[in-house]
């Protein structure tokens, strides 16, 4: 009889959550919810995009030391991998739109402690403190604002809205670190945590006002903690093992991330800063651009249309060590040289370019495959899984500049070799839908 019971409480539950889809389904892509969701969305990015130029920027000038910016990168990552599957859980068993301002405003208040603590205490530990929560809070509400897409646009339109998305993360991308690094070299860091405080501000009380709908999730007598435990379980169940497909692109994400990501966070800056002897307003400046390439991959795939794909990403893949194949010649015969510079800058922005290319078809096939009552869940797991990768290469990127940093095209050459080796052995074989 109690099983009965309770195959009756999911029938109506699955009943419920149909009806409510249908009622709450958009008509068209730009309605009220999904713009206000856009609004909140990139004033939160550009607070994130200033702090995560401006601070490690900010200390590999204190310091000089590449290593230990690699460092200080790989502990401020762990929790992407601990706070991303906590997020995920809470958006699918709590309400997306209060997580997202909460943790909008948390942040600022985080950041005006440190603004105030910042002067008075030992600057590296108070910076990573500061990073770890600031971090976290993105993490957190990071798969909640990616899976809310799928609730407030129409599923037909589910890829022009992840480009929308997409070229909204570029925008802030571009825009932040030109003008932070433009605001840093005349006048220091402290205006630019004022500017990131008001941001989340505002990203804060905007999203208190974005409607989106909430999936039922079935009730458990069980308390809290051992509730969202089985949640996040239930996703990793979903996402690493009852879906093939979805097991191999998270793995190769988390391969292409553990290359990739680096560059920008370490390598970029490290030989900016310390090879070419440039200071804060060219490091904006050439961070915006090669993030600008990624608009170009929004271009890209909505040309490609349907050809976008997930059978496309080792052809991705080997596009993107083939870019970099022209910027290593320059650094052996010219040196610092402004023409190693531009074809450096060059051949960064075609491949993040194909980045952004390659993170547009993941995204829509989870948004598209995923059911509604895992979704928040498997974009936690696929986000704490592929940030994993980044945590430990920091600390590699760190290491190769502070040994290498007069030559370096040789890390140039171990990163082509590097997405060789994915595309060849990782998509060695074709996905099976």
């Amino acid at each position: 009889m109690q099983r009965i019971t309770q195959l009756a409480k999911k029938i109506k539950l699955e009943i419920r959550r149909m009806y409510n889809m249908e009622q709450h389904t958009p008509r068209k892509l730009l309605n009220k919810n999904f713009i206000k969701y856009l609004i909140a969305l990139e004033f939160n990015l550009m607070a994130s995009a200033i702090l995560t130029f401006a601070l490690p920027l900010y200390f590999l000038i204190r310091t000089g030391n590449a290593m230990l910016l690699g460092t200080v990168l790989t502990i401020t990552a762990i929790p992407q991998v601990l706070a991303s599957p906590l997020g995920g859980v809470a958006g699918d068993r709590f309400s997306k739109r209060k997580l997202m301002a909460g943790a909008n405003i948390v942040s600022a208040a985080v950041t005006g402690i440190y603004l105030l603590v910042a002067g008075q205490l030992d600057f590296v530990p108070t910076l990573i403190v500061f990073l770890l929560l600031v971090e976290s809070f993105t993490a957190f509400i990071g798969p909640a604002q990616e899976a809310a897409i799928p609730s407030i646009v129409p599923e037909k339109d589910l890829m022009r809205a992840n480009g929308i998305n997409f070229l909204l993360s570029i925008f802030s991308g571009v825009g932040s670190p030109i003008l932070a690094g433009f605001i840093m070299e005349s006048y220091g860091l402290k205006p630019i945590l004022w500017i990131v405080i008001s941001l989340y501000l505002v990203a804060g009380v905007t999203n208190g006002f974005v409607g989106i709908p909430r999936v039922k999730q079935e009730d458990s007598p069980k308390n809290i903690f051992s509730t969202l435990w089985g949640d996040l379980i239930a996703g990793f169940i979903f996402g690493m093992k009852k879906s093939k497909v979805h097991r191999q692109i998270i793995f190769g994400l988390t391969l292409y991330n553990m290359i990739l990501w680096p560059i920008i966070g370490v390598f970029l800056p490290v030989v900016v800063t310390n090879y070419f002897h440039f200071g804060e307003s060219v490091n904006g400046i050439i961070r915006g651009i090669v993030i600008f390439g990624a608009s170009f991959g929004v271009i890209v795939s909505d040309r490609l249309g349907e050809k976008a794909n997930i059978f496309q990403l080792r052809k991705i893949t080997i596009y993107s060590g083939l870019a970099l194949v022209p910027t290593i010649i320059p650094f052996i015969f010219l040196g610092a040289h402004m023409i190693s510079l531009v074809l450096l800058v060059t051949g960064l922005f075609i491949v993040w370019t194909l980045f952004t290319v390659y993170m547009l078809i993941i995204w829509t096939y989870i948004g598209s495959e995923t059911p509604p009552l895992h979704m928040s869940k498997v974009f936690a797991i696929t986000t704490a899984i592929s940030s994993g990768g980044p945590i430990i290469s920091n600390q590699l990127y760190g290491w190769m500049m502070d040994v290498w940093g007069d030559s370096p095209y040789l890390v140039l050459v171990v990163i082509v070799v590097a997405l060789g080796l994915v595309a060849v052995f990782k998509f060695r074989t074709s996905l099976k839908v």
